[in-house]
């Protein structure tokens, strides 16, 4: 009897320690730069962790190429601007939007000291994730089309690559402007380049979905409780984040992730965080930001979605939140 009881005993501790362990989500990031903060944040402080979840982070490169690994399979769920997500969902609609990460625009358009209006891109080739989609290219080429730049002959956009890939480039002369995000924006200036427009100063990039996480369907349906604990450990790091007096060491955990000097990752500290205060609230997506995003579409050379609830699912931070 005593012997059935031991082995009854190591069963259930076996069963406990294994339902205990954390989950891993393979997890795509374009680059290390700060619109991933929450994830440097819950990773090195172990947010995720806590919640039973450990996530695997290789760098995709670009948003479009971001997609293609989730649909081959290679990533559970990955990071990418909502323009390219919309083009590869009208291809495999099985992938949805399921985490706004960041719905309003700090870019700015950095532009050579040659340059003195934005006029004076005409005919000129400017560097960008990507050709239409990304972030930054999205966000660049609606600035363009404020100032008249809005026929593909007027300048051509040269995909160089993400936010260390660009700004090198513009400073190596071989493009003449790039959509930029701070601690870039800052050292671009301080060697010479010239900010010529901020995002925010445009309507249509105020309220806007910058990054969003997306997921394949059947993925996610079948690790419905995974992804919840996600979103509960994303929760946790979102408030850190957003709390003044974690400042300094939200700074230095971004200092370390991107290899930079502590000055620039507080100058994107006060960028992100204290004046755009773009992090989306526990992770929710924005449906009013996501629209934006779509309408935006015919800036970038797409079609803009006509019905977004066909793009995104809710279902899981209503889940891991409620309504």
């Amino acid at each position: 009897m005593k012997r059935f009881l031991l082995l009854v005993a190591l069963t259930l501790g076996a069963a406990s320690g294994a339902a205990g362990a954390p989950v891993t989500i393979t997890y795509g990031v374009v680059s290390w730069n700060p619109f991933h903060w929450v994830v440097m944040v819950g990773t090195a402080r172990g947010q995720f962790e806590k919640h039973g979840v450990k996530l695997d982070i290789p760098m995709t490169g670009s948003s479009g190429a971001a997609v293609q690994a989730l649909i081959g399979g290679s990533l559970d769920m990955t990071t990418t601007s909502p323009g390219a997500a919309f083009l590869a969902q009208d291809k495999a609609p099985d992938m949805k939007q399921i985490i706004g990460i960041y719905e309003r625009s700090p870019y700015s358009l950095v532009v050579r000291p040659e340059i003195k209006k934005l006029d004076d891109l005409r005919g000129k080739v400017l560097g960008g994730t990507g050709v239409k989609t990304g972030a930054d290219t999205e966000n660049l080429r609606v600035i363009l089309s404020h100032h008249g730049l809005q026929d593909p002959r007027d300048y051509t956009v040269a995909a160089v690559g993400s936010v260390r890939e660009r700004s090198q480039a513009l400073l190596n002369k071989t493009i003449w402007g790039v959509a930029q995000i701070e601690p870039y924006t800052s050292i671009l200036k301080e060697q010479g380049m010239v900010e010529l427009a901020r995002a925010a100063d445009y309507s249509d990039l105020k309220l806007i979905e910058m990054i969003s996480v997306v997921s394949m369907k059947p993925w996610y349906t079948a690790h419905q409780d995974v992804v919840v604990r996600f979103l509960h450990g994303w929760a946790e790091a979102t408030d850190w984040l957003n709390e003044p007096k974690n400042k300094a060491e939200a700074v230095k955990i971004l200092s370390e992730r991107m290899k930079i000097e502590e000055k620039y990752a507080a100058q994107a500290y006060r960028v992100f965080v204290e004046e755009v205060k773009g992090f989306a609230p526990r992770g929710r997506l924005n449906l009013d930001a996501v629209r934006q995003a779509a309408a935006n579409m015919k800036v970038i050379g797409g079609t803009p979605p006509t019905d977004v609830a066909k793009y995104v699912d809710t279902g899981l931070w209503e889940k891991a939140f409620g309504r």
